[in-house]
């Protein structure tokens, strides 16, 4: 149960981390989405004023896309605690529906290029999303298993002395 608590603990300080990498890239770079780009046209391709994503594209910057950038974090921890090993997903909110994946990476990156197929990434927003997920869950690993290490001296009350 520990080391389930742990995972967890770990999963969730990473996911946060690279929340705050995401946001940081999101307001540094301010890159415009696809709607934009393909309504605006330009030199080469005509505008296409009438054009709309699959999806609502969300109130903020397309760079880096945080789908992207969750997927990958959350794939390098997974994969530290549980190895690169298949496993399947079924969910209640599409019944019958069961996806099949040989890694947690391999799932990150469908879960990556499923945001250009909505129409409201770029690749690009993708792959480095992904590399900025695989950092952020690698660094947070390391301050983890640093943390002992790390400690400085501390008071221990009310415990059976020896």
């Amino acid at each position: 149960m520990a080391a389930e608590a742990e995972l967890f603990a770990e999963l969730n300080v990473a996911i946060a981390d690279s929340c705050i990498a995401m946001a940081d890239a999101k307001y540094c770079y301010w890159s415009w989405r696809p709607i934009t780009a393909i309504r605006a046209g330009d030199d080469v391709t005509p505008p296409q004023p009438a054009w709309v994503p699959l999806l609502t594209p969300p109130n903020h910057p397309s760079y880096v896309s945080g789908h992207s950038t969750f997927s990958g974090t959350a794939a390098a921890v997974l994969t530290e605690w549980l190895g690169a090993r298949p496993f399947t997903f079924a969910s209640a909110s599409l019944p019958g529906v069961t996806r099949s994946f040989t890694s947690f990476q391999q799932a990150a990156e469908e879960a990556a290029v499923s945001r250009v197929y909505d129409g409201i990434h770029v690749p690009f927003d993708n792959a480095d999303g992904l590399a900025i997920g695989q950092e952020v869950g690698t660094g947070t690993l390391g301050a983890f298993q640093r943390r002992d290490a790390d400690r400085g001296p501390y008071l221990m009350v009310g415990g059976p002395w020896t």
